[in-house]
């Protein structure tokens, strides 16, 4: 007697392929279910899992992919997983989410795009969770206020600390784009203008030197007097 394979079921002298997702059991007779995770599309002769990138949707009984914003790192998942914070997955299918390149950050999980970094500074770590992780906001070389060439102020509000070394006050400058990824995106004042205020996001903060006072080259925080 003929044996039909293990998809089908014999009817007379016939071998009919049994419904989706199922297979025989020993008797023959179309009985088993293929396993949670598992599929067998009409010709395949067995269950094979879902792949990675996809998860088992138990009500259609179909793998579906993983929508942007989550991953399945596994084959035969039920469901997929958001990506975690400092992450993202942009298309469908995704097997891992890939970290926040340099210039965003992800301060959410599930996300399919990483947001840009703000004004003003330059983010320069990968995989950043939030833009304070990664925000530098001195756009200028040195902490150094025009306060005094030796002293700088903690935070914008902060109180006066000593410089690690007696630096002139850092280059005026601003970065008037999002997105920045390093230092090089902080644009110097013109000569002859200067910024005193680090993180700047406008041009217009570089002010013109007063009357009695010059700045000779571009990226001045203040303007010197000039001599007696």
């Amino acid at each position: 007697r003929y044996r039909c394979p293990a998809f089908m079921t014999q009817v007379g002298d016939q071998c009919i392929e049994c419904e989706r997702n199922t297979i025989t059991d020993h008797a023959g007779k179309c009985a088993f279910s293929c396993p949670l995770g598992f599929t067998r599309e009409s010709g395949e002769a067995e269950c094979t899992s879902c792949p990675s990138g996809t998860f088992y949707n138990v009500s259609t009984g179909f793998c579906l992919q993983c929508l942007p914003g989550t991953y399945s790192p596994f084959a035969g998942s039920l469901q997929c997983l958001p990506c975690t914070l400092g992450s993202y997955s942009s298309s469908d299918g995704a097997s891992d989410c890939t970290a926040c390149p340099i210039g965003k950050f992800s301060a959410l999980p599930g996300r399919s795009v990483c947001s840009a970094c703000p004004l003003g500074g330059f983010c320069a770590s990968v995989g950043a969770v939030s833009a304070s992780m990664t925000f530098e906001p001195w756009c200028a070389a040195s902490a150094c206020t025009p306060l005094s060439p030796k002293l700088h102020l903690a935070t914008l509000r902060g109180p006066l600390l000593t410089c690690p070394s007696p630096l002139r006050s850092p280059a005026g400058t601003y970065n008037p784009s999002e997105g920045a990824s390093n230092i090089s995106s902080c644009v110097a004042c013109d000569a002859g203008t200067a910024n005193p205020i680090p993180g700047s996001s406008n041009p217009a903060v570089c002010k013109q030197c007063l009357k009695g006072s010059y700045a000779q080259d571009p990226g001045m925080a203040a303007c010197d007097l000039c001599p007696a």
